[in-house]
């Protein structure tokens, strides 16, 4: 009786949960239960979409959105940027404002690509082993950093988290609004070019 090696695809679902959960644990350590809950649950939904059967999905949107509403898209991420950037850092008016398109797009990622094309191959060894050892000394490099600051809430210039690092980025209100929009644009592509492993 012969064992199946798992697939690649398996692999990448495996490695981005342990990613995200690992995330979120730490987060958790740094008294950040919030975004530990986020990350944790964002794990969750990964393995279990992983582990569904392949179906096919149409696509939610047309191949090219019109004119007037690439313009009304970017007004209304401009209109959220200003706002969300002006309220303070740590709140809960800033978490909730963070979390609900974060929400959307998971809820639109969830039900298919959003629009109709052929499924891309599954992810080759060679990039997956690449990812996974990125991720996974990003990771060290950040555990290792928090575990030498002075406590698990106090950074330090010495040895500086991801989080630290941008703490003079987001300092200011236009620092956030940068970083805001950056976050959207990048969630936009990532969401446009999602593709459900259901498809594959």
């Amino acid at each position: 009786m012969t064992t199946q090696r798992p697939s690649v695809r398996g692999r990448s679902t495996v490695l981005t949960c342990g990613v995200l959960g690992l995330a979120g644990f730490v987060d958790g350590m740094s008294d950040n239960w919030v975004h530990g809950a986020v990350l944790g649950g964002a794990a969750v939904a990964v393995w279990i979409d992983g582990g569904r059967p392949p179906t096919e999905q149409a696509g939610l949107l047309p191949h090219r959105l019109r004119p007037a509403s690439v313009v009304a898209v970017i007004g209304a991420a401009a209109v959220y940027v200003a706002v969300a950037g002006a309220m303070p850092r740590y709140s809960w008016w800033l978490t909730a404002a963070v979390v609900a398109p974060g929400v959307a797009a998971l809820v639109l990622a969830w039900r298919g690509p959003l629009r109709a094309r052929p499924a891309p191959p599954p992810p080759g060894r060679a990039g997956v082993a690449c990812w996974a050892t990125l991720f996974v000394a990003a990771g060290l490099w950040e555990l290792a950093a928090l575990l030498l600051q002075p406590s698990l809430e106090v950074g330090s210039y010495a040895h500086p988290t991801i989080s630290y690092l941008m703490d003079t980025v987001l300092a200011d209100w236009p620092g956030r609004c940068l970083t805001l929009a950056a976050w959207l644009a990048l969630g936009w592509v990532l969401l446009g070019q999602a593709t459900s492993e259901r498809r594959r």
